[in-house]
């Protein structure tokens, strides 16, 4: 009993404990609440809506509303506590009934909450800290006008500067109190584009794709929430890379070439193709370039066609190492004004020599300032110069020469240029202008140009480093004079400027080479052009230009310079071939010979010099799914001249034959293994491994026809080669070649017969017949016009002459042929033709047949375009001399000869023959000297003048060989 009396005090004690601190337990519920959040931030304008919207929970992210609760209440507290709310500034927040708070304004403020308990009155304040911040309401590009529209190279950077506004229209750049955003900045595509978002700095790089490219930033409230809440406007920027470049058509037949950065551009680098309809799709045809002018900055390359464009007609213009294909839509439209200049080639033809007669020369331009000088019909077309002033002692103008003989003196020239049209009241359409010329006294020869450099067979060493161990290296020293025309002449140590003018007439100016380091290299006494290397180091190879005084003695002037380094001797660093190759075993020798470029080179990229018996190919293996390949299927040819200098791998199909390919295949790959053993004497010894494939084919399947061209290259059609380089030498005469092949599996099995269609079009009698259905003809067009005649066979190869042969292509007066030293008179005969360079388009028709053989046609097969341009600047200087009617030369009167001429477009008038006209003219060549060689003057009749149009001479390029030059005069004499 006493054990369970003191078990039951206790639990009486328990009782009476709970029941007597009850009371005091329901006092402190309202000092244990507190409001929800110590603090919060809210905005002015919001930008995730506090509603959660987007996905966003509620109360989350930058909002402008929050919805304050009171915690820790007891379970009575509806009926036990009363609670109020209150802001202490309410112009940054106002709280209403229930703890919701709203942002008014920026600032900070203290939310209350007022708990009072019903039944003992006691009340207590829960307060929480709010700040109120604002959102950018809007973001600005302040820039974003230096930028939009503009283009962006490589590298380029695009610094673009933002600006953030409140609600109010207040701005601010930095994040803060008026706003505190983050901004964001973004490119569209981002590929290739370097973003620094802490400057709004966009770097392109060479990642980047030319295009467009969309820039502009946006704001959000911080990295937890970045929800965007203002965009900014687009800034558009095009990005044209290192390779682009942009077309503009400057007149009827040229264009220029506007790339971003300099460039060296020429005649065989660049391509256009006219886009045309063929059938349901569309072809090219080639235009052939005639000539490219660089600008001195190296931005612009001033390109002109041997052709016209087609007006409204659309051109497709790539240049060899750039990506960008450009299209041009030609715009020819007619002349509209006119500029006139002088012959005389000094500065830009304003200034003329004086008492020297200079050429006029005008230039006609369209509505849109394109060149339509070309377009004009010379045969109805003449221009009148004048000068606006009556001619005086000090000057004169007459036909189309003016004169000046005093210094300084200012001509004015009216011109009127007589179109030949006239308008509708029956009066011709005549274009006039003014110019202003300058006479000019001759400055005395002197140098205009030098280019110095140290090359090795003809090779400009990368920045003059010369390896030790190497030889045969010269001096290139190139001088051009003020008495030159447009080439440099090659100068050796010791020769004489005898193209300069000198004090003492008797001893000329010569050139001398010296070395400033000779401990390191000095100049060989045999031969002045070559240097000797002694050991590593540095030193300048000096051009003096060296006369004599009067008593003597040098007098000594150094003109150039070249800085050359001495380098470590060569060693073979790279072995490497070229791209896959594919050889095929076919039935057309020798098509299936492939030869791939081995290139061996040193530490500064040069190749090897190697030759035969110093380059070996050893422990060739080679083998298809392990199956070794015959022997002497794989050979090497080392550098040499016929193989352009570079080493060969030669893989021979006629070796391999049938038995590389396994059963059922008619296309292999050839894997390859080669270890090159390279030993010569200035290279230190030196064994690579290098590896290589090719793809072997053999005939299979259906067959095809293929059109092949050949000797197409860009090029001179005869004498000079390109550039001119002074000495002389001259080019064979150029034909092009035609060829068909019939095709299985891209291997050639024969070739194809052809037949010349006939210009008509029209199937003859002997081709109408069933049997003849399949047989090819061919039609060859040159710029347009049908030569088919003018082809010839060797072979089953269609041939056709572009340099003209004497013996088919020029008679003279006594129908036998005539070297180029004398002076006869030339003319095409009636049924030759003189080509030249242009565009050849080769196209192939077979006959076909109706369904019941009532019906013959040619049906077109396929056609190939070939292009070959010329030197036509070999003669660069014109000047009229005279007008004459009669002309006699060593005692004889040449007198026109009707006999000679058997068309009136060859016809000349007023008794003037063609040696006449032809001597009104100083013609010269690029070497000074007066153009001599046959000609033939093309010229048409007007009612008061002669107008010759041009003289075409025919030079000696091999024996009974001659090539045409064009030299367009479009002059008119005074009858």
């Amino acid at each position: 009993m006493r054990s369970f009396s003191k078990k039951l005090a206790f639990v009486l004690a328990a009782a009476m404990v709970v029941t007597g601190f009850a009371p005091a337990a329901q006092a402190k519920a309202a000092d244990e609440m507190a409001i929800n959040k110590s603090s919060q931030i809210l905005y002015v304008n919001e930008g995730i809506n506090h509603k959660g919207n987007e996905g966003v929970p509620a109360g989350k992210g930058n909002v402008s509303v929050y919805d304050f609760s009171v915690k820790n209440k007891p379970s009575n507290w509806k009926t036990a506590y009363s609670f109020a709310w209150s802001s202490s500034n309410e112009d940054v927040v106002t709280v209403k009934a229930g703890g919701v708070a709203t942002a008014v304004g920026v600032g900070k403020a203290t939310v209350y909450c007022k708990v009072t308990e019903k039944a003992t009155k006691k009340v207590t304040t829960l307060k929480t800290a709010v700040e109120v911040k604002e959102n950018a309401a809007k973001v600005a590009i302040k820039n974003a006008d230096k930028y939009d529209g503009t283009t962006v190279e490589v590298n380029g950077v695009v610094d673009l500067d933002r600006v953030m506004y409140n609600a109010a229209g207040k701005s601010t750049t930095k994040k803060g109190t008026l706003v505190t955003d983050c901004t964001r900045w973004v490119a569209e595509p981002s590929k290739g584009v370097e973003i620094n978002q802490s400057n709004g700095k966009f770097t392109f790089t060479e990642e980047a794709e030319a295009g467009d490219y969309t820039l502009y930033c946006e704001t959000y409230q911080s990295s937890k929430y970045t929800k965007t809440t203002a965009t900014s406007d687009k800034v558009v920027v095009t990005f044209v890379g290192a390779d682009a470049f942009e077309v503009d058509q400057t007149a009827s037949n040229g264009f220029n070439l506007l790339f971003n950065k300099a460039a060296d551009i020429k005649i065989a680098d660049v391509t256009v193709n006219k886009i045309i309809a063929v059938g349901n799709s569309t072809g090219k045809i080639p235009m052939v370039v005639s000539n490219v002018t660089m600008s001195e900055d190296k931005k612009t390359a001033s390109v002109s066609l041997f052709s016209n464009f087609e007006n409204g007609a659309t051109y497709e213009i790539s240049v060899k190492g750039y990506d960008d294909v450009a299209t041009l839509t030609a715009f020819i439209g007619t002349a509209k004004t006119m500029t006139i200049t002088s012959k005389s080639g000094i500065q830009n033809g304003m200034f003329v020599l004086t008492n020297t007669a200079t050429d006029l020369t005008y230039s006609l331009f369209d509505e849109q300032g394109n060149d339509v000088t070309n377009t004009v019909n010379p045969a109805l077309t003449y221009v009148v110069y004048s000068a606006a002033n009556a001619n005086t002692a000090d000057y004169y103008v007459s036909g189309n020469s003016i004169c000046i003989y005093k210094n300084g003196a200012e001509v004015a020239v009216n011109a009127e240029f007589h179109t030949g049209e006239f308008d509708n009241k029956g009066m011709e359409i005549v274009i006039k202008t003014t110019g202003y010329f300058i006479g000019m006294d001759k400055a005395q020869d002197s140098i205009s140009e030098i280019s110095f450099k140290v090359e090795r067979y003809g090779n400009a060493y990368s920045n003059n480093q010369i390896p030790v161990n190497d030889f045969d290296v010269a001096l290139k020293l190139k001088i051009k004079t003020t008495a030159q025309y447009d080439y440099l002449r090659d100068y050796a140590s010791g020769d004489p400027l005898t193209l300069i003018d000198t004090t003492n007439g008797v001893n000329p100016q010569r050139v001398r080479f010296r070395s400033s380091n000779p401990d390191v290299l000095d100049i060989d006494r045999a031969d002045g052009n070559k240097i000797n290397l002694f050991k590593e180091g540095s030193a300048a190879i000096l051009v003096d230009l060296v006369s004599l005084n009067p008593d003597f003695s040098e007098n000594v002037v150094t003109i150039a310079a070249a800085y050359v380094t001495v380098v470590p001797k060569r060693v073979v660093t790279s072995v490497a071939v070229g791209g896959n190759a594919t050889v095929v075993v076919g039935n057309v020798a020798p098509y299936n010979v492939e030869k791939i470029d081995l290139t061996i080179a040193d530490q500064y990229g040069a190749p090897i010099n190697v030759n035969a018996g110093t380059t070996d190919l050893t422990d060739i293996k080679y083998a298809i799914n392990g199956t070794a390949v015959p022997a002497g299927s794989v050979t090497f040819e080392a550098r040499s001249a016929a193989n352009n200098w570079t080493n060969k791998i030669v893989v021979n199909s006629d070796v391999l034959g049938d038995n590389v390919f396994p059963a059922g295949k008619n296309e292999v790959i050839l894997q390859l293994v080669a270890k090159v053993v390279v030993n010569e004497y200035r290279i230190d010894y030196a064994e690579r491994e290098v590896r290589f494939r090719v793809v072997v084919k053999r005939p299979a399947g259906p067959e095809t026809l293929a059109i092949e061209l050949g000797n197409t290259t860009t090029g001179n059609v005869g004498r000079f080669s390109t550039p001119y380089d002074g000495n002389g030498n001259t080019e064979a005469a150029k034909v092009v070649d035609f060829k068909v092949f019939a095709k299985q599996n891209d291997v050639k099995t024969r070739q194809e017969a052809l037949l010349k269609k006939p210009v008509d079009n029209i199937v003859t009698a002997a081709y109408a017949t069933s049997s003849a259905v399949g047989t090819l003809f061919y039609s060859v067009t040159h710029n347009g016009q049908d030569v088919t005649a003018y082809t010839y066979f060797d072979g089953n190869t269609v041939k056709l002459n572009y340099s003209e042969t004497a013996g088919q292509y020029m008679v003279a007066n006594d129908g036998t042929v005539v070297d180029g030293a004398s002076k006869v008179t030339y003319k095409t005969t009636d049924n030759q033709k003189d080509l030249g360079a242009g565009t050849y388009v080769f196209t192939l028709y077979k006959v076909a047949a109706n369904s019941n053989n009532t019906r013959y046609t040619f049906a077109y097969v396929a056609s190939a375009s070939a292009s070959v341009t010329c030197d036509t600047g070999n003669y660069t200087f014109v000047r009229r001399t005279s007008e004459t009617a009669t002309h006699t030369t060593n005692g004889v009167n040449y007198v026109y000869d009707t006999s000679l001429e058997s068309t009136p477009q060859y016809g000349i008038w007023n008794s003037q023959n063609q040696l006449a006209l032809r001597d009104c003219f100083e013609i010269k060549n690029r070497d000074g000297q007066n153009a001599t060689t046959p000609f033939f003057v093309d010229a048409v009749d007007a009612e008061n003048y002669v107008h010759v149009k041009s003289i075409t001479f025919f030079e000696q390029v091999a024996t009974n060989v001659y090539a045409p030059y064009t030299v367009n005069i479009n002059v008119s004499l005074k009858k």
